[in-house]
């Protein structure tokens, strides 16, 4: 089966030990799904590690070449920070 995951900067109530929101871990929302900020997605050894085969980038940070070496990538260019 296809693992997706979604790039997208994670809610401030998901901080864990960062003041930095976008350093929050990734979620895995089911055993084919996961949700990651921007540096998750654009690490290969985490894709390859977790078996993702797609990478859906909502970030203006093109796809990582090695990961697109791994993973299909679509990047949809969104600005986001922390105060939304």
């Amino acid at each position: 089966m296809a693992a997706l995951t979604v790039s997208l900067p994670p809610h401030p109530i998901a901080r864990m030990d960062s003041e930095n929101p976008f350093d929050a871990p990734p979620s895995e929302i089911s055993s084919y799904l996961w949700m990651s900020g921007e540096r998750h997605a654009q690490d290969p050894h985490f894709i390859q590690d977790k078996g993702i085969t797609h990478v859906l980038n909502l970030t203006k940070t093109p796809c990582n070449p090695a990961v697109e070496a791994t993973a299909q990538c679509l990047t949809i260019p969104m600005q986001d920070n922390t105060n939304q």
